[in-house]
């Protein structure tokens, strides 16, 4: 499996209090929150995979929405205000 990395914005509407925090721990794990229900991960495929399966585990499908969209590598990001800047070359997954 090639190992490249992927880069992405995950967001999501959770109604339950305890599995919002169990969904946004999970993912934390990942990326980095740069708004409440938003993050942003830079990640190998197979790191992408697990996430997504345990994003899977963890919503109630019948209330829950989580959505993921791949971004490019090189797109452009604008910020305004008070921002999380993600830095890709210094993001680790331990």
């Amino acid at each position: 499996m090639n190992d490249s990395k992927i880069y992405a914005l995950v967001t999501y509407d959770v109604t339950d209090d305890k599995l919002r925090k169990k969904l946004a721990k999970h993912i934390c794990k990942y990326g980095v929150r740069v708004q409440k229900s938003a993050f942003e991960v830079w990640i190998s495929k197979r790191n992408y995979k697990q996430m997504q399966k345990g994003i899977n585990g963890l919503i109630d499908e019948q209330k829950d929405s989580v959505r993921i969209y791949r971004l490019p590598i090189d797109c452009g990001i604008s910020l305004y205000g008070k921002n999380v800047v993600i830095d890709k070359a210094s993001v680790q997954i331990l």
